[in-house]
This record gives C-alpha cells, sequence and structure tokens, in this order.
C-alpha cells in the first residue's frame, strides 16, 4: 500500500487518502458534513480535518442549511476528482507494465475475495468487524463501510478514530 501511494502521490496535489475517502464519495450535490463519518468510515475528527484542508484550498464549498452543515464539490474539486480516479489507473496500469499484469492480478485477486462481494463490503471482511455485545462499540452505529485507504490520525488506527 506504501508504494501504491508514493506512486499516486508523486504527482498529486492531494494524498491518496483524501481521493479514496472523500473526493469519491462528493459531486456538485451537497450532502451533509455528518453522514460523512458513516459513508466513509473515517472517523469524525479526520473529515473535519480533511474537509478544512481541502476548503481552504478550494476543492470544496461548506454551506449552512438550518443546523446542518452541507458540503460539495466545487469545479476545481470535480477536476481533483476525475484526476484522482485517472491517476489510481495510471498507477495500477504502470504497476502492470513493471511487474506484469499477471502479478497485479494475483496481488488483487485475494483482497477483492475478502474485502468485496458484488461490489459491497464482504460478509467474511465484516466478521472480523463486529464487535462483542458487552464492548462500548456495540452500542455506536457501524458505518456503511470501511475507508478505501487508511487514514490514520494521532488518536489511533482504528478507523472511527479510537
Amino acid at each position: 500500500m506504501l508504494a501504491f501511494a508514493l506512486a499516486y502521490e508523486r504527482k498529486s496535489e492531494l494524498s491518496l487518502a483524501l481521493g479514496a475517502n472523500l473526493l469519491r464519495l462528493l459531486d456538485e450535490r451537497r450532502v451533509r458534513a455528518r453522514d460523512l463519518p458513516y459513508r466513509s468510515g473515517i472517523a469524525k475528527d479526520a473529515i473535519a480535518n480533511a474537509l478544512s484542508f481541502l476548503e481552504k484550498r478550494g476543492y470544496i464549498a461548506i454551506e449552512r442549511a438550518g443546523p446542518s452543515r452541507m458540503v460539495h464539490l466545487t469545479p476545481k474539486g470535480s477536476d481533483a476528482r476525475d484526476a484522482h480516479q485517472r491517476r489510481l489507473a495510471t498507477v495500477e496500469k504502470r504497476w502492470g507494465e513493471r511487474f506484469g499484469t499477471e502479478s497485479v492480478d494475483r496481488l488483487r485477486a485475494p483482497l477483492e475475495e475478502i474485502a468485496l462481494d458484488g461490489g459491497a463490503l464482504s460478509p467474511r471482511l465484516l466478521e472480523g468487524l463486529t464487535p462483542y455485545p458487552e464492548n462500548w462499540r456495540a452500542s455506536v452505529a457501524c458505518a456503511a463501510e470501511l475507508p478505501h485507504f487508511p487514514m490514520v490520525l494521532h488518536r489511533g488506527g482504528y478507523p472511527d478514530g479510537s
């Protein structure tokens, strides 16, 4: 993952984590900021930091709508989201040329088998994330999906930031 991130970020203004976890969820339509942790699998603190970073650099706009903050991509953000998708494909293509497409496919196949089930999170992966009933996490709503790339904060490595 580190090698892939370095190849991706070598020519990118934004990190792979921002593109994979936030830009992919946003478009020109407004989304409630409070829905992003659930939809991305990223901790509220990480979302707040990322939104601040993206807003200051003109990738997103944040507006108030009553008690909610609404987020949407600016034209610069839409370009960055599209560039993110192209960059992923470019890095993967270069890896195929460098290491052979069969090697890349052999790396991808078991990861997809564990993580995906017809495009949705695999029950196999979710089994390992289900908290014990008496654990405090059992009372917290689970994210709709896992981060597409790790975003580790100063608080720890668990996706919810704890």
